[in-house]
């Protein structure tokens, strides 16, 4: 009987923890997907000349609570250059 109740609670366990990694998962993503259309909104989806629309952007994302990593992530995946990106955040921190 003891070893029935046991392997249940591990089973319980294991079920508790895939759930977890599962939530984890879409709250990753979904975060990933805000900071996403913020950067639309930014019009900061694609490198262009306007560094002012860059910088409201870190400025909107700080706001919103995302990190700079997270920030500076977003940038260089949609191909801004990370120089360029640690200049304006040089800036904002004066």
């Amino acid at each position: 009987m003891a070893t029935v109740l046991t392997l249940f609670v591990i089973a319980i366990e294991i079920l508790t923890l895939i759930a977890i990694i599962i939530f984890v998962f879409f709250m990753i993503k979904k975060r990933k997907a805000e900071l996403a259309a913020l950067a639309e909104a930014h019009k900061v989806h694609r490198p262009h000349l306007d560094l002012a629309a860059v910088q409201r952007f870190i400025e909107a994302g700080w706001t919103k609570g995302f990190t700079i990593p997270e920030i500076k992530s977003e940038l260089i995946d949609r191909g801004w250059d990370p120089r360029l990106i640690n200049r304006i955040l040089a800036q904002l921190r004066k």
